[in-house]
């Protein structure tokens, strides 16, 4: 099937705002007030706890060791979100397992091996759908594909000849002519 007017490439339509939100990395500016107010708020009620039962020393110990440990817990997490990165690569492997959720409901689980143009291999093993997005009909090994910060699929460099896309940001499949996608609406990598 070819699909007149797509052509090999990736889309510039990544920089549309629908994908402005899920592309930042790390805590936004949001949460980074309120890590800090319960931060603040905790380490004044040990204050005014140990105040209130003469044990100030000791409570200002505590706070110290709190402090530590939350800045650690802050800049650990917030350096882990930043490893991620936007990539050019290929699809070295994909895999689909079927799993059961309560044992009534069946759900897929899709490993992705992608191997980045310098080299570098990165793997995807979290991804889990409903059975009827079945990512290893659309992706297949040796699809040039780009991942885009801070999402889990990546993009096709070739969908000319594809039936399906994928919307990167929900993870449904939905037909080709579309330019939103029918599941959150949102516009379409193509």
């Amino acid at each position: 099937m070819d699909n007149t007017g797509i052509k090999p490439g990736f889309s510039e339509k990544i920089n549309n705002q629908d994908f402005n939100k899920k592309r930042s990395s790390g805590f936004d500016k949001n949460q980074q007030i309120i890590f800090l107010a319960i931060d603040i708020a905790t380490l004044l009620g040990i204050i005014y706890y140990g105040y209130r039962t003469d044990d100030l020393k000791g409570a200002l110990f505590i706070s110290a060791m709190f402090l530590l440990v939350s800045l650690i817990f802050f800049f650990g997490l917030k350096n882990r979100q930043q490893v991620e990165i936007t990539y050019d690569g290929t699809i070295k492997y994909i895999e689909k397992q079927i799993e059961d959720y309560k044992k009534t409901k069946h759900y897929l689980r899709t490993l992705i091996i992608i191997t980045s143009d310098d080299g570098k291999e990165f793997i995807y093993n979290e991804i889990i759908s409903s059975t009827k997005n079945d990512y290893t009909q659309y992706y297949k090994a040796g699809d040039k594909v780009r991942h885009h910060l801070g999402f889990n699929l990546p993009e096709k460099y070739d969908k000319s000849n594809d039936e399906k896309l994928v919307c990167i940001l929900c993870g449904q499949l939905v037909d080709i002519e579309n330019d939103n996608c029918t599941a959150c609406g949102k516009t379409l990598l193509k």
